[in-house]
């Protein structure tokens, strides 16, 4: 009897046997992985989040830095545009310029140069980018020409309308405008893009904005040469002076969007539609366009009547729309 209870005992499983040892590691080897994997998801989570925030705060700073500098050239164009005019109308007028025109022409240059100077300090600070020497030196240029220009300009507003010289107050305008869009083109160019879905999404956004632009005021362009010819009328002074400010906007929303074209980043899908625009718009119907220009300037008969203007234009307007749409 003492036997066989001593049997069924060894028989009975105890907490120290061999095979409830082995169980009970199984089952805490089992705990310790999955409590491991959890640790491991927790801490892949918190890194993805970390980086995601890292990536949004360096995105966030990028943008606000192109906002800054943006707003010095902006800020420059806008002082430079307004003595442009300013000075131009000083210039059509028969009379010597008042201290008070002068005044207000001397502010608005003190302006456009403060914030052009503190604009190229901010991009001479930043990382390189693609033909960033070029387009300073383009600028640093045509703000040599500008400075240089104001000096005999000065020396024009002094004298009456009739004692001007022609060749001088003919330079004023042009020069003007090359430095408006030299520092455009350097300001878009310095962008700083973040590599992020949004960013891209508002770049194409932007460039569809830019190929508005282009068809408006190339529309509108379209439609005052197409009365001239209607008319029969020169382009006078005054016309001309519009058509600039129509093509200076065109130009600038195409620049935009050459500038985006040769960023390193850019989207290989956008560039033959750049390409073939430019040879377009800017190639077969440019043609047709100078015809018209230099007729309807020197007061010869137009080398193409209403219809065909019209056609013509239409035809360059709507490859944009087509090929950057």
């Amino acid at each position: 009897m003492n036997a066989h209870r001593t049997e069924v005992a060894a028989a009975s499983p105890r907490t120290g046997s061999p095979v409830f040892g082995r169980f009970s590691m199984s089952v805490r080897t089992s705990l310790l992985v999955i409590l491991s994997l959890f640790v491991t998801g927790l801490l892949s989570l918190a890194a993805l989040n970390l980086n995601t925030a890292w990536t949004q705060m360096t995105a966030a700073q990028a943008m606000r830095a192109n906002n800054d500098v943006g707003n010095l050239f902006l800020d420059s164009a806008g002082s430079l545009a307004a003595e442009r005019g300013a000075t131009n109308a000083a210039l059509g007028s028969s009379a010597v310029i008042d201290e008070q025109k002068r005044s207000q022409i001397a502010e608005l240059r003190r302006k456009a140069d403060d914030a052009l100077a503190g604009a190229l300090a901010a991009i001479e600070a930043q990382a390189d980018f693609n033909g960033r020497s070029a387009l300073l030196a383009r600028v640093r240029a045509d703000h040599d020409a500008v400075v240089a220009l104001r000096r005999d300009v000065d020396t024009q507003l002094a004298r009456s309308g009739l004692e001007r010289d022609a060749a001088v107050v003919g330079k004023w305008v042009p020069t003007a405008t090359a430095l408006i869009m030299s520092s455009q083109k350097l300001r878009t160019a310095a962008q700083i893009v973040p590599a992020s879905a949004l960013a891209r999404t508002q770049i194409m956004l932007d460039l569809k904005h830019a190929t508005w632009v282009m068809s408006e005021y190339a529309g509108r362009e379209r439609a005052t040469i197409g009365g001239l010819i209607a008319r029969g009328a020169n382009i006078d002074s005054g016309t001309l002076a519009r058509l600039a400010e129509f093509r200076g906007r065109l130009e600038q929303a195409w620049n935009s969007i050459e500038t985006y074209a040769a960023r390193e980043s850019a989207n290989p899908l956008v560039l033959p539609a750049v390409a073939a625009a430019r040879a377009e718009f800017f190639g077969t119907y440019q043609g047709v366009r100078d015809s018209v220009y230099a007729a309807g300037s020197k007061g010869l008969p137009y080398p193409v009547n209403t219809e065909q203007w019209i056609a013509a234009a239409t035809k360059g307007i709507d490859s944009l729309l087509e090929r950057l749409r």
